[in-house]
């Protein structure tokens, strides 16, 4: 019920922000969607006649994007319209280079940023790259001076050199009985499916933003999961991929 009046509550942003672009005739932006908001937008992208929904998250393949609503006839959905800043994170040449993905983007948020004005966030090198709303730019920049105990600076990275890292994953492909969750979480894990099982009651398994506790959940193609100590996981489920004892074959690439 709490999902469901969540979703109703975003639900009504969307629709406000379409119609207040139509009426206003120039562009609005939602801030950052999870995977989940997307799902539940691409519902409703054709409820407001004359308003134009692109998406953009600061690079072609992010994975939190922002919806920007564009009232017909006006000039092409460029991604420059968006209101997303680029910036590079940088430790010392002596620096810690092991700070994670959590590490810098704990940083941000102690600064009092709320996750929704915050993108992808990629390691490079030993460097953070972060997509962030331009609103809370300079602010970051000039705020943010440490991670953990490591000393950092921040600057913005123009536009026409703004460019995230690519992704790193590790990859490898396993064959399970079926795309249950717990099958699913046992093969990316590496732990036995019992276990896997208790992970997903204790509320250890998120997929797609959203913490899923049932055993039996079937997974589909393209999920993104999350398990609590292990890391993220992206799951591809190739269709008619199966080894000679009928086992489904999966693709599973573990974030870096």
């Amino acid at each position: 019920m709490r999902e469901d009046k969540k979703d109703a509550f975003f639900v009504g942003h969307m629709q406000d922000l379409a119609e207040r672009s139509f009426r206003q005739g120039f562009p609005l932006f939602s801030d950052f969607l999870t995977t989940s908001q997307l799902q539940v937008l691409s519902g409703m992208l054709h409820t407001r006649d004359g308003v134009k929904v692109s998406f953009w998250g600061g690079s072609y393949d992010c994975e939190y994007v922002m919806a920007g609503f564009f009232p017909a006839g006006y000039p092409e959905c460029e991604s420059s319209y968006f209101p997303i800043d680029i910036l590079h994170i940088t430790t010392s040449q002596n620096g810690d280079k092991t700070l994670t993905h959590r590490d810098f983007l704990g940083a941000i948020m102690n600064l009092g940023i709320e996750r929704s004005k915050i993108g992808d966030l990629r390691i490079a090198e030993g460097d953070a790259y972060v997509c962030c709303h331009r609103d809370f730019s300079v602010y970051i920049i000039e705020n943010l001076s440490f991670v953990g105990h490591e000393s950092v600076t921040c600057h913005r990275i123009e536009e026409e050199h703004a460019k995230l890292p690519g992704r790193q994953y590790e990859e490898y492909t396993r064959s399970i009985a079926s795309p249950r969750l717990d099958n699913v979480i046992s093969a990316a894990t590496g732990v036995s499916r019992t276990k896997a099982a208790q992970f997903i009651r204790q509320g250890l398994v998120i997929i797609n933003h959203k913490e899923c506790s049932s055993v039996s959940f079937h997974c589909r193609d393209d999920s993104l999961i999350t398990v609590r100590g292990f890391g993220k996981f992206r799951i591809m489920i190739p269709e008619n991929s199966y080894t000679k004892k009928g086992k489904q074959k999966i693709i599973i690439y573990k974030y870096i």
